[in-house]
Formats: C-alpha cells, structure tokens, sequence
C-alpha cells in the first residue's frame, strides 16, 4: 500500500507539466498568429518605388500559389499609398491589374477594379493625366471582364478622389504644375515665331503683242480698162 501512494505521488508530479505546457503552446501559436494579407501589404508598401524588390515579391506570392491574396493586398497598399505617393501607388495598383488578370474571382476583380478606378480618379485631379490613362489602358486591354467590369462600376476615371497629404513626391504632379521661384509654371513653355522677311525683285514682263483673229486680206487694184493705151 505504500508502495502504490509512492508509485501514485510520483505519477503526479512527473504528470503535472503536461497540462500546462499545452496550454503554453495554443497560447504562443495563437500570440504568433497574424493576418498574412496585411502583413503583405505592409511589404508592398515598403517596395514600393523599388521595381526589382516589388518583382521580387510578386514573384514569391505567385510561386506559392497566393495570387489572390496578392492581387487583393497590391490594390490596397495602393489606396494607401496614394495620399503620400501617387507614383509609387500607380506602380502597385499597375502590378495588381496583371496580377488579377490570372485570378478567376469576382471579389478579388472588383477590389482590384475600384482600387484602380480610384487611383486613376486621383491622378487626374493631381494634373497626372498619363498616370490615370496608363491604368485606364491596363485595365482595357486585359483579359479580365471582371477587373474592367469592377473599375467601370467604380467610376471608372471619375469615381473616388483620394485627396493628398503632407509634401507629396516628385512624382505626384506629373504633367501638371510646378510653383519655381515663387511663380508658377506649366509643364510646356510657348515660344514667339520669328519671321524672316526677304526682299525680292520683280520682273516686268513687256506683254505680247496681239495677234488679230480676223484675217487680214489684201485688197488687190484692178486697172481701169478706159485708162489703156496713151491719149489721143
């Protein structure tokens, strides 16, 4: 009897850790746990403005198998991005469109769609308009109806304005205007033809003398019969 509270005791305490440790490792694994999408947006975000490390991460997600997942978080970060970088958020929007176009889900076109709709919206009312018509023609000429089909319903160029924060970038302009020096001025500049004036000599020509149409006939005088021979 003893020996089997000994061998009881014993059980016990050697026992005592297992429950508690599981419960540690639920624990940890949930505290580890985070969502992927954001946490790939964040990185686009980072790449953005570095076309190699971009390619490099579109690359990854497509070799796994997680082009929806990037298609969705490229759109994102773009509608993110565009209050402080609209060229940087032109390149992920532009990304997300090819990326989308292999997809085969409305609800990822209709998020890739509006984030486009509303990039290209911002860059015409910041004066970029060959930004808005690059993502215009991007979407027009890919293979997904459903992407088209989601910038369309979204306002296509004329939906959603994201209005822009801090100094911007260099590249939020575009063609638009540029303040120098106090003054503004406009991406062309209009310059005065000059006009060269050259002296020429004019020949008078005599005119030619005029030819009659009627033709002329000579008048042939006949001799007078009664004025023959020599008076008498």
């Amino acid at each position: 009897m003893r020996f089997a509270m000994i061998f009881l005791a014993l059980a016990l305490v050697m026992g005592a850790p297992i429950a508690p440790s599981s419960v540690m490792n639920k624990a940890e694994a949930q505290a580890t746990t985070t969502d992927p999408t954001s946490t790939l947006q964040a990185e686009l975000i980072a790449a953005a403005g570095n076309p190699t490390l971009l390619q490099q991460i579109v690359s990854r997600e497509q070799a796994a198998g997680n082009s929806a997942n990037l298609a969705t978080a490229l759109a994102n970060a773009s509608v993110a991005l565009a209050a402080t970088d609209l060229a940087g958020a032109g390149e992920l929007v532009k990304k997300a469109v090819d990326v989308a176009q292999g997809v085969n889900d409305t609800n990822v076109a209709n998020i890739v769609g509006g984030a486009a709709s509303t990039i290209a919206t911002t860059a015409i009312n910041r004066g970029d308009a060959r930004l808005s018509a690059d993502i215009t023609t991007k979407v027009a000429i890919g293979r997904s109806t459903d992407v088209a089909l989601g910038f369309v319903n979204a306002g296509g160029s004329a939906g959603r304005n994201i209005p822009q924060t801090g100094g911007g970038t260099g590249g939020d302009t575009g063609g638009g205007q540029q303040q120098q020096g106090g003054q503004q001025q406009t991406g062309s500049t209009t310059t005065t033809p000059v006009v060269r004036r050259t002296t020429r000599t004019r020949t008078v020509i005599p005119p030619r003398p005029r030819i009659p149409t009627t033709p002329i006939v000579p008048v042939i005088v006949e001799p007078n019969p009664q004025q023959a021979g020599s008076p008498t």
